[in-house]
């Protein structure tokens, strides 16, 4: 266990570094639009945290009391996804701390993040993670570092750690392009490591996008399986249209 958690450590600062080596070759583009000169334009920093999402509805599928995202999967936000996961190019770092810092803030409002909190990721494929491009696990450090801040600022003790408790099954494979009825029928491929969360830890889970909810059902069910209890669920952005307000 040990060497799996040494190995993905290994492949996240892998990824930073092919960033900051890529950040010293091209001229920063907004991840949203791609004006030169800013890593997130003052247009694009609103949008990706513009909110608009019922939380009931997802709430309520994931059977968790707190749910937040950051914003809709549609228009600025959803092209810094799509960037964040595939453009080799594109540095994502100002739209994690932007969209990290915020979720961040709306979980310190909605749950008790006093004394030790496990923010886990929701987990990626092992392609995606030599890349660099394991964004919940990025997110996930934004907000256990901004949760640490808010402490901090407010007096409060506050214990955040990231850990890499869920896997894929290794005949996966990626989510992008399956109907909502299959990625529910591999919510079941996602599994716990033994061992890695103590027991009723209780746990922040973290995706850069939700759908159909099949992914992050398949996680809450893992964590709950291994002991753990899920007091929210946080999300860059949120697609599914019966789950929008407005």
């Amino acid at each position: 266990m040990r060497v799996i958690v040494f190995v993905r450590a290994l492949f996240r600062q892998f990824g930073v570094g092919l960033r900051l080596l890529l950040s010293l070759l091209f001229p920063s583009l907004c991840l949203g639009c791609g004006a030169e000169g800013e890593q997130l334009c003052e247009c694009c920093f609103s949008e990706v945290i513009s909110g608009g999402v019922e939380k009931g509805f997802y709430a309520d599928l994931l059977k968790v009391s707190t749910f937040v995202a950051a914003a809709r999967y549609r228009a600025v936000a959803r092209l810094c996804v799509l960037s964040a996961k595939h453009d080799g190019q594109a540095d994502p770092q100002k739209w994690t701390e932007v969209v990290g810092q915020y979720l961040a803030e709306r979980l310190w409002e909605s749950i008790d993040c006093r004394g030790a909190l496990y923010v886990v990721p929701a987990p990626s494929g092992l392609a995606r993670r030599w890349s660099g491009r394991y964004v919940a696990a990025e997110l996930s450090h934004e907000v256990a570092k901004s949760l640490v801040e808010i402490a901090r600022q407010l007096g409060e003790s506050c214990r955040v750690e990231v850990v890499c408790a869920l896997q894929l099954s290794a005949l996966r494979g990626s989510q992008a392009g399956r109907s909502a009825a299959q990625r529910n029928l591999r919510s079941g491929q996602i599994s716990a490591f033994d061992g890695v969360l103590p027991h009723s830890a209780r746990v922040v889970l973290i995706d850069d996008v939700v759908a159909s909810g099949g992914t992050l059902k398949g996680c809450v069910n893992a964590l709950r399986g291994a002991g753990a209890a899920v007091v929210a669920v946080a999300v860059a952005c949120a697609s599914t249209q019966a789950a929008t307000v407005g």
